[in-house]
């Protein structure tokens, strides 16, 4: 069972891998300003999404019969404890790797995807500040970002940020 469930992280984390290869493709697209590219991304990534869940319910199923076998029903267990309760043995050790790389590979995945909401929010803003000047109700004294002439996120104290300084 354990070979199972370590066969099961292996797979999430090569699905994650993907998802990440598509946040990056999501950052580009987004900053080339190429709209289809996105969509096909976007569509492409909810796929994979699918895919993810569908795992994720095999992988618990594997984890229940897992927990079963040893006797224990408590519900909300972590990997880690998992791993301990297992004999100490190279399955053990594979199950408690691939854990920590999935882990590792999740919080990549977040960090690029927080980038990419970064960059939305970003051009979000200035679209919505462009529009408020077009219209004409443009408030200078409102407590949201304020932009210069070149679209650069104007800072407190007169320091300006460009949109593109999120990336690094």
């Amino acid at each position: 069972m354990a070979q199972k469930l370590t066969i099961a992280l292996n797979r999430q984390k090569g699905l994650a891998q993907q998802l990440i290869q598509c946040a990056e493709e999501k950052r580009k697209a987004l900053m080339d300003g190429e709209l289809d590219t996105l969509k096909q991304v976007l569509e492409k990534e909810e796929e994979i999404c699918l895919v993810f869940q569908k795992m994720e319910m095999a992988r618990q199923a594997v984890t229940l019969q897992l927990l079963q076998k040893h006797g224990i029903t408590q519900q909300g267990i972590s990997l880690r404890e998992i791993v301990e309760i297992l004999p100490a043995n190279p399955v053990a050790a594979g199950l408690n790797e691939a854990g920590n790389t999935l882990a590792e590979v999740v919080g990549e995945l977040q960090r690029k995807n927080a980038t990419v909401d970064e960059i939305l929010t970003l051009k979000s803003d200035y679209a919505d500040l462009m529009l408020e000047i077009l219209a004409g109700s443009h408030d200078s004294n409102s407590n949201n970002r304020s932009y210069d002439n070149r679209g650069e996120v104007v800072q407190e104290k007169g320091e300006t940020r460009g949109m593109y300084e999120v990336l690094i």
